[in-house]
């Protein structure tokens, strides 16, 4: 099995997370877009920090967080499509899970749409839905209807208190 390295995204990083992010983008779009102007100038509550998975020589995978309150929220979590089913999503998760357990968070959140059918990836990794509503932000050509899924998972060993970080 190769080595995946995950770690803060350099300068030098990122032509490869803007392939990863549209290449996992890409497979997203096929399930679902956000409406125009529905996400408008909306910025984390936190500073927000971007670390990329490094495999075979490439990136394989990049994703965000920020502090909030007593939790790390995880946002821009994608694969590149040459890299899925290889440990990457594994292996960013668990290193922003290790991030948030040195900085005393309890607990670990993200959102996904329950279309794209992560949900069951999020659940192996972890995390448990905590709440499900219509997504009113987004559209699609298959679905009629999407599903905006919140999903926490609790982090053993972190005190009740919050760090920012």
């Amino acid at each position: 099995m190769t080595h995946i390295i995950v770690r803060i995204m350099t300068p030098e990083d990122e032509a490869g997370a803007r392939e990863a992010w549209s290449s996992a983008m890409e497979t997203l779009r096929q399930t679902y877009r956000p409406i125009e102007g529905a996400i408008g100038d909306w910025k984390p509550p936190g500073k927000l920090t971007s670390i990329v998975a490094i495999l075979d020589g490439r990136v394989a995978g990049t994703a965000s967080y920020y502090p909030d309150d007593d939790r790390l929220h995880l946002m821009r979590f994608g694969v590149h499509a040459d890299f899925r089913r290889k440990g990457v999503a594994r292996a960013m998760v668990e290193h922003v899970m290790g991030i948030a357990q040195d900085r005393d968070f309890c607990r670990l959140s993200v959102y996904t749409v329950k279309e794209c059918g992560v949900v069951p990836v999020y659940e192996k990794l972890g995390f448990k839905v905590c709440r499900e509503e219509h997504a009113k932000w987004a559209e699609s050509d298959k679905f009629q209807i999407l599903t905006d899924v919140y999903m926490e998972a609790t982090l053993t060993g972190a005190s009740s208190h919050r760090i920012d970080g």
